[in-house]
């Protein structure tokens, strides 16, 4: 999304500025963050070329500054990478900068300003991100009503588009008529046991309309085992482009960068989603998988991830991730296999992470080695 940054943090620290007079909770993360580097071996990874790069992976911090109160919610999300951009000199630059606030006049009515409303079931916990389809706010206006309890209503107008407006009515390229884009969805969740919900965007426009349904069951109400499943389907597509020419389409419902590297996902226009968590005492464990019903829809069809971590101490805690990527065509792209162990210590408000980042696909390799240090009260 592009978008004005000085207007935007602006806005965002004015009203952060005007909730923290009233504010019943204040939280704060600060996180610096790097994979060091990225080498890249064999054609797989390095366009074609049969050959070894190595390249610094950059330097990230991200801010994170967040409100709470009774009537007002806000929170700006900041980024910004000191990097070898051209891989000669360095520099810094904004890689993300995100906000909302929520404003609720009466208990049963909100209002809310650039802000993802997420249904349960469209979240994949190893990935930490939720499906797009699954939410019923956006980077617009939303409205959201709750005349029960557990039960919620939202309809929402998104920005952007030409020239980052939501026009009422405009012409595409084909010159046919595009009405104002708008979404809708709602969401109904029983105590803790179980929550369903749907949400469908771009409902004026055909072409690019889409719709996920979602679900999040707690089966055992004494443990923390969670389980999420959904389903979204998706007409939109972008532009395949080469040398300057528009030579395809692509559906644009998915991820690219699933794999451990970041450099391969999966797109469709139809997906499905399922996962598991579940933690006993000092264990814990995740599963995820994401996967399209149609094999000509993305260069791999099946993303599956595992996670399975264990705290052995109350400051030191070690996890191992493994991530899987398969093609369903039997003349496709070769499987991806990735595998990230990673250590933590948790010193009073500060945590230091340290891992090994190894992806390996059809006999070629990616490694990195992510550390971070991050600080919140």
């Amino acid at each position: 999304m592009k978008i004005n940054f000085k207007g935007a943090v602006a806005f965002a620290a004015a009203s952060l500025l005007s909730v923290s007079a009233f504010a019943q909770t204040v939280e704060f993360t600060n996180e610096l963050s790097s994979d060091v580097t990225a080498i890249r071996k064999g054609k797989v990874y390095n366009g074609g070329e049969d050959e070894t790069t190595k390249d610094f992976a950059g330097l990230e911090e991200n801010v994170v500054a967040t409100f709470t109160s009774e009537k007002v919610d806000a929170e700006l999300d900041v980024t910004f990478i000191l990097d070898d951009w051209n891989d000669r000199n360095f520099g810094f630059a904004w890689d993300d900068v995100s906000w909302f606030v929520e404003y609720r006049p009466v208990e049963m009515f909100a209002l809310g300003f650039h802000e993802d409303v997420w249904l349960e079931g469209s979240y994949l916990p190893i990935y930490d991100d939720n499906v797009a389809l699954g939410n019923l706010g956006s980077e617009g206006f939303t409205v959201a009503v709750t005349p029960i309890e557990g039960l919620k209503f939202a309809v929402t107008v998104p920005f952007g588009g030409e020239n980052n407006v939501n026009y009422f009515t405009s012409k595409d390229e084909n010159d046919d008529t595009v009405n104002l884009n708008i979404g809708f969805g709602a969401e109904y969740a029983f105590e803790e046991m179980f929550t369903i919900g749907a949400a469908v965007s771009n409902v004026s426009d055909s072409d690019n309309r889409g719709f996920g349904v979602y679900a999040m069951v707690k089966p055992l109400a004494e443990q923390d085992f969670l389980i999420r499943a959904g389903y979204a389907y998706s007409k939109s597509q972008d532009d395949i482009e080469e040398d300057g020419e528009v030579v395809g389409k692509a559906y644009n419902s998915g991820f690219d960068d699933l794999s451990i590297s970041e450099d391969f996902g999966v797109f469709g226009k139809s997906l499905f989603n399922v996962s598991v968590e579940y933690s006993l005492d000092a264990l814990s464990f995740s599963a995820e998988t994401l996967f399209n019903t149609d094999d000509k829809n993305s260069e791999y069809d099946m993303y599956f991830a595992a996670c399975v971590g264990y705290e052995l101490s109350e400051s030191l805690s070690a996890d191992v991730t493994g991530k899987f990527l398969f093609d369903k065509t039997s003349d496709g792209a070769e499987p991806v296999i990735g595998v990230n162990p990673n250590f933590a210590y948790t010193f009073g408000n500060h945590t230091f992470s340290a891992g090994l980042n190894y992806e390996t696909c059809d006999g070629d390799s990616f490694i990195s080695i992510p550390l971070s240090w991050s600080y919140s009260f």
